[in-house]
C-alpha cells in the first residue's frame, strides 16, 4: 500500500508538471515522463513487483490507444506518453481508466474552448450559434453524470459507462456547436517571419505537411519562409491536464 501511494505521488508529480508545461508552452517535456518511468520501475522492484502484471497489461493497452490517437492526428506524442505513464504507474481497471480519462476530457475540453472563446472576445459567437440552448446545462450535466455513477447499483465499470452516456447526451447539442466553432477559433494567419519552433500548421505546405499533431522544426520553418509570406497556424485544447485530473478521480474511486 505504501509503495502504491509513493508510485501515485511520482506519477502525479510527473503528469502535473507536464500539464503545467502544456498549458504554458503547448509543449509536453519528455524528461518528467522518463524520470517517472524509471522511478516507477525502482518502486515496483522495491515492492517485490507487486501489481506488475496489471501494470504491464495497462502498458500494452494504453500504448495501443496512445498510438492510435497519435497516428490519427487526434493528439500529440506527449499526450500518448502521459497516458501510458499514468496507466503503468497507477494500474487500475483499464476500462474504468479509459472512461475516466475521456469523460474528464470531454468536460475539460468544453470548458477550455468556452474560456478560450471568452478570453478572445468570441464567446458571443458561440452563444449565438447555440440558439438559446442554456449554458446552465454545463454544470447540470456533470452533476447528473456523477449522481448516476455514485448511485448506480451496477458494477464500477458499467456505472462509469452509464455516467459518461448521461454526460454526453445532456451536453450533445452544445458540444456540437462548441466543437464546430472551435475549428476556426484556434486558427490564425500570421506572417511567416513570425513563425517559431513548435507552431502547428493549419494548411498544407509542400514538403512539410503531416497529419500528426506536432510542432514545426527549424528546418521546416526555413522551407516555409522561402515559399510563403503568410501562413495559417493553429492551436488547440491543451489536453495534458486532463490526465492529472483523471488520476485524482481514479484515486477517489480506488
Amino acid at each position: 500500500m505504501v509503495f502504491e501511494l509513493v508510485r501515485f505521488a511520482v506519477v502525479l508529480a510527473a503528469v502535473g508538471y507536464c500539464g503545467y508545461k502544456d498549458l504554458k508552452t503547448s509543449d509536453v517535456p519528455a524528461e518528467p515522463i522518463i524520470v517517472g518511468a524509471i522511478l516507477g520501475l525502482v518502486l515496483f522492484w522495491a515492492d517485490g513487483f507487486s501489481n506488475i502484471q496489471a501494470a504491464f497489461t495497462n502498458l500494452l493497452i494504453f500504448s495501443g490507444i496512445g498510438a492510435l490517437f497519435y497516428f490519427t492526428g487526434s493528439w500529440g506524442a506527449g499526450d500518448s506518453a502521459v497516458l501510458v505513464l499514468s496507466g503503468f504507474l497507477f494500474p487500475k481497471d483499464p476500462l474504468l481508466t479509459i472512461f475516466t480519462v475521456f469523460s474528464v476530457g470531454l468536460a475539460y475540453s468544453t470548458f477550455y474552448i468556452l474560456f478560450y472563446s471568452w478570453k478572445n472576445g468570441k464567446l458571443g459567437k458561440i452563444k449565438s450559434a447555440c440558439k438559446g440552448f442554456p449554458l446552465l446545462s454545463l454544470p447540470i450535466a456533470p452533476a447528473a453524470a456523477l449522481t448516476v455513477f455514485f448511485l448506480s447499483p451496477a458494477p464500477l465499470s458499467l456505472s462509469a459507462i452509464l455516467s459518461l452516456a448521461v454526460l454526453f447526451v445532456l451536453l450533445m447539442p452544445i458540444l456540437y456547436v462548441v466543437f464546430k466553432e472551435s475549428e476556426t477559433l484556434f486558427r490564425k494567419r500570421i506572417p511567416t517571419k513570425q513563425l517559431k519552433e513548435g507552431d502547428m500548421l493549419a494548411e498544407p505546405v509542400a514538403g512539410v505537411g503531416s497529419k500528426l499533431v506536432r510542432g514545426l522544426t527549424k528546418i521546416e520553418i526555413g522551407r516555409i519562409k522561402k515559399i510563403k509570406k503568410f501562413i495559417l497556424i493553429k492551436d488547440g485544447v491543451r489536453y495534458t491536464p486532463v490526465f492529472f485530473i483523471s488520476l485524482l478521480v481514479l484515486l477517489l474511486l480506488a
